[in-house]
């Protein structure tokens, strides 16, 4: 043990160097043989199909060249990160970074709980809106049920597409954990020592979490997955453990502070997405992103009039998207103490989603990724404790 601590260091640096010897030389072969049907390995086409569903349609769609060349991207982006989160298992370079991080971070920065309870009501009350056109789709989608391919654990949870009642009794079933959650949050602040409406509400929390993610996979069970709601399903995942935490911890001690603990996770959960899809738009999209010719070849085939415009302006777009690529890297930054620093790249990023809809057609006004920000502002407020 003591060993593995001492040298955990060049322990990694040996996995990530393991690692591209067993891609480039081993894995790499399985992959060019997963497109030619005679040599096709059966248990590496089972494993790949079910980590990736839709390249069992795409590989129809590019020829293998593509692929490989998207499969090396990943290769090299892997050993990109790796390295540089290896350079923390070297201990005084560890415990200057650990030092500086819980002074600057939100990690050690307090909120109080009307703020806790005020975005619990904001969760509650989006989950509801968000899912709003949901039973619309879903009532289309029974309509061609004979497509239905589950994906991950929906083969166990849902082998068959469910019923349109199903559909119509789980919507009302949300807005019903909605209204009770709601009142809870309300009673909570008359009776503060009740566990009791902590309880329902934790039950409601986690309902409307569980109900959320579930209905939102149904709508990529037919050869369609989106990042849509991709940060909005951290909520989801991370809100009732943070509630648990930070309600029940202590739960027949009684609380002499008014205030709590970040949801620290929630922010790198957050930071992590935005600076992964800046990382795959250099590793996997090379120079056609920071040249600006990514960006153009979509303004240009974009269905909008105002993307057709932009596009006619080269030097503007090649400036749009190095700045992209710049914010989504640093949205990582979000996990500072400075209230500049946050409120900039939020207002940045209510810009950037707001472009791509407008300019691009992608996506919504009303963009679960802008909804998130709500759960990243600063707190203005100061505490003594």
């Amino acid at each position: 043990m003591n060993f593995a601590k001492k040298n955990r260091f060049w322990i990694a640096i040996f996995l990530i160097l393991l690692s591209q010897v067993l891609y480039w030389f081993w894995i790499r072969n399985y992959t060019l043989a997963y497109f030619d049907a005679t040599t096709k390995p059966t248990w590496f086409a089972e494993l790949v199909e079910s980590i990736y569903p839709r390249l069992k349609v795409e590989k129809y769609r590019f020829d293998a060249s593509f692929f490989i060349k998207k499969s090396d991207q990943i290769a090299i982006r892997f050993l990109f990160v790796s390295s540089v989160f290896s350079i923390f298992f070297i201990p005084k370079f560890y415990q200057k970074v650990k030092s500086f991080f819980i002074k600057n971070s939100v990690y050690s920065e307090k909120i109080s709980y009307k703020k806790q309870y005020f975005l619990i009501i904001y969760f509650l009350i989006s989950n509801i809106l968000l899912s709003n056109e949901w039973l619309e789709i879903l009532t289309q989608y029974s309509q061609i049920a004979i497509l239905y391919e589950p994906i991950s654990f929906y083969k166990f949870l849902s082998p068959s597409f469910p019923s349109l009642s199903f559909f119509k009794n789980s919507i009302s079933f949300l807005k019903i954990i909605t209204a009770i959650g709601v009142i809870s949050v309300l009673l909570s602040f008359f009776y503060q020592r009740f566990f009791l409406f902590k309880i329902t509400l934790f039950v409601c929390v986690a309902l409307s979490a569980i109900l959320f993610i579930y209905l939102q996979g149904l709508l990529y069970d037919f050869g369609k997955i989106e990042h849509t709601y991709a940060s909005w399903n951290w909520v989801c995942i991370l809100l009732p453990f943070w509630f648990w935490q930070t309600n029940f911890k202590g739960f027949f001690i009684s609380k002499n502070t008014n205030v709590i603990r970040q949801n620290f996770l929630l922010f790198l959960a957050v930071g992590l997405i935005y600076t992964s899809s800046g990382l795959e738009k250099i590793f996997i999209g090379g120079w056609d992103w920071p040249n600006g010719n990514a960006l153009l070849s979509y303004l240009q085939n974009s269905p909008t009039d105002l993307g057709q415009n932009l596009s006619n302006y080269p030097f503007l777009v090649a400036l749009l998207s190095i700045l992209t690529i710049f914010w989504e890297i640093s949205f990582l930054l979000i996990l500072h103490k400075n209230k500049y620093i946050k409120l900039t790249l939020i207002i940045i990023g209510i810009c950037f989603h707001a472009g791509t809809y407008f300019f691009l057609g992608v996506g919504h006004y009303f963009s679960p990724w802008i909804w998130v920000y709500v759960f990243l502002l600063p707190s203005f407020e100061k505490y003594r404790n």
